[in-house]
């Protein structure tokens, strides 16, 4: 399995910042379809994104993912649809509710890998796992014959209790709830025989129980 240590969200939609994102020595680029893409903008976004993946076939420097939207959401089927015939070493999930939503996008990529002629089981999938509460609480899918997925936490979504205010904490350092969520997620992680969540840069590097990444 190669070790990805850095990571590089670039918008889908911007010529310039996914040209820039070809100089820039990230392991991997996560193209993004979701958050930095407005609706309006989509169909011209997964257009420049299948462009780039088929671009840039070689990815022996450089992997090449994509974070689609939210599974609940009208705009992931057609993402999927149009970002798979570029063969992307994976996707990115946001704003996951359980691990039934997990298990059905890798039905779906099961089928589409099929249509690409691509290697079963060859997409895989980071899970984001601090967007929604729900995950916090949900088993990771470990059932499943092949697993494709990692996780990853998202710092900046949980610095606080739920409704509560937000300490203050020095740059740089966690507060008690990011280090609860993060060794919970870690846990639940090593129970499924996952790869150990990928956490921001920003972490003690030597924590390797949590900061080892995909």
């Amino acid at each position: 399995m190669t070790i990805v240590r850095s990571w590089l969200f670039v918008p889908g939609d911007s010529e310039r910042k996914l040209e820039k994102g070809r100089e820039i020595g990230a392991d991997a680029l996560i193209l993004d379809l979701e958050d930095a893409v407005s609706n309006d903008r989509q169909d011209i976004a997964r257009a420049m994104v299948c462009a780039y993946l088929k671009a840039g076939a070689d990815r022996s420097r450089q992997q090449l993912w994509v974070r689609i939207n939210p599974l609940d959401s009208e705009l992931s089927l057609p993402d999927l649809a149009a970002v798979m015939p570029g063969a992307p070493d994976g996707l990115c999930l946001p704003k996951v509710y359980s691990a039934a939503e997990v298990n059905k996008l890798g039905d779906y990529l099961s089928a589409l890998e099929a249509r690409e002629g691509l290697t079963p089981g060859s997409t895989s999938i980071l899970c984001v796992a601090t967007e929604t509460a729900e995950t916090l609480g949900f088993p990771i899918p470990a059932q499943r014959k092949t697993l494709r997925g990692a996780v990853q936490i998202e710092t900046q979504d949980h610095d606080g209790p739920p409704g509560g205010v937000r300490p203050e904490v020095p740059r740089g350092k966690r507060s008690p709830d990011q280090v609860l969520l993060h060794h919970r997620v870690g846990l639940l992680a090593f129970s499924a025989t996952l790869p150990v969540p990928l956490l921001p840069k920003m972490l003690n590097p030597r924590n390797v129980f949590l900061e080892r990444t995909v």
